[in-house]
């Protein structure tokens, strides 16, 4: 398995993991779901799958689709996107698929109102980019996902349009999408595409999608709690002096995390802020 990670070996290994057929294949389905194993060996898992075109394959990837994080989900996404790309004809649980769209939708929105009250301004820009990176790659793996469910190709080329910065291909596709995809998915996926102002659309995704209107804090709070990493070091470090006292003692619980990284950027926080800088 950890040779997995290395780009030279993994095609040699996963064509020869693939080659013994589908009995094997739940075994490594159970390592992707052991936490003792590096994130980089559970991204790598995937591609066995994606080599073994039949319903087995679809059905263990479909499962492993349930995985928390989603920078491994991501490589999940992609290995069932090749097998329907290598046969068109191959039933995709459309159930499955549809309820991780949710979900994916349901994050996209609530990054998205966090980063609508993040000043523009000081240290936010680090977390402004970052929010932006996160809600671009929540995008692609919806329409990665949506992919699964209709032509890949259509979706695919609609997915390229939509990051046009020419408004009429925006708007050609917007109304391609609408001709091709169902309301039950439309529900879900205008929101995301629709071209409204920045308030009007966190909005629009707080009442349609049961997210809280956070504050500033709130929202910052939400993140630093999450599992991710880089967005969690990201807003410690655009905690300011004259943040509430719930941010402050955030960074003080972050001194001592096991995370190098957080301690880190806790500590540069700390020092910074007992000298008076604002993050203005």
């Amino acid at each position: 398995l950890d040779k997995l990670v290395d780009y030279k070996y993994r095609s040699d290994i996963t064509n020869t993991l693939a080659s013994f057929g589908t009995d094997h294949l739940i075994l490594y389905k159970n390592k992707f779901f052991d936490l003792d194993h590096k994130s980089e060996i559970q991204k790598s898992i995937p591609s066995i799958f994606s080599k073994i075109v039949n319903k087995t394959s679809v059905q263990h990837l479909l499962e492993m689709l349930t995985i928390e994080r989603p920078d491994i989900r991501y490589h999940v996404i992609k290995a069932l996107n090749k097998i329907k790309r290598k046969d068109l004809s191959l039933e995709i649980g459309s159930s499955t698929v549809r309820s991780i769209i949710k979900d994916e939708v349901h994050t996209y929105f609530k990054l998205f109102s966090i980063k609508e009250l993040q000043p523009q301004y000081g240290p936010n820009q680090i977390l402004l980019k970052a929010l932006g990176e996160k809600i671009h790659e929540t995008k692609e793996r919806i329409f990665r996902l949506l992919g699964l469910l209709y032509n890949p190709d259509d979706i695919y080329g609609a997915y390229l349009a939509l990051n046009s910065a020419l408004p009429d291909k925006r708007s050609s596709t917007i109304e391609f999408l609408d001709n091709i995809i169902s309301n039950e998915d439309r529900y879900y996926i205008f929101p995301l595409i629709d071209d409204i102002e920045p308030e009007a659309k966190r909005k629009l995704g707080e009442d349609r999608f049961n997210i809280p209107e956070y504050t500033y804090d709130e929202g910052l709070n939400k993140i630093i709690n999450g599992d991710d990493i880089w967005l969690k070091a990201c807003a410690l470090y655009s905690v300011s002096p004259v943040c509430p006292s719930s941010l402050q003692s955030e960074v003080k619980e972050a001194l001592s995390s096991p995370n190098h990284l957080i301690k880190e950027t806790a500590e540069l926080v700390n020092k910074r802020n007992s000298n008076g800088l604002s993050s203005k």
